[in-house]
């Protein structure tokens, strides 16, 4: 820690919290990304399943989807905004 002192100028050492919350954030993002792709795939083998998920059914009901080719198009979006929204985060936090 004494290094750290040494190394960084006082300007410096004010930006490392927002610095430390922009590394936090992105890593979350990132986890998000990477672990969305997975219940992505398996709707896309198997739409009827996810259509009865305990987690995934009342999502569907509240926005009225009824059928798979709804259920994948609503996957679909959801995962674009999802990685939409990280990618900005990412273009603008640095």
């Amino acid at each position: 820690m004494h290094q750290l002192n040494y190394i960084l100028d006082k300007k410096h050492k004010r930006k490392l919290p927002r610095l430390f919350l922009c590394i936090f954030f992105t890593s979350i993002f990132e986890l998000v990304g990477v672990t969305a792709i997975l219940p992505f795939v398996y709707a896309l083998i198997d739409t009827e399943a996810i259509m009865h998920n305990k987690y995934a059914e009342p999502v569907f009901n509240y926005f009225n989807i009824t059928d798979t080719h709804s259920v994948l198009l609503f996957l679909s979006v959801m995962l674009v905004v999802l990685y939409l929204i990280k990618n900005a985060f990412l273009l603008f936090a640095v």
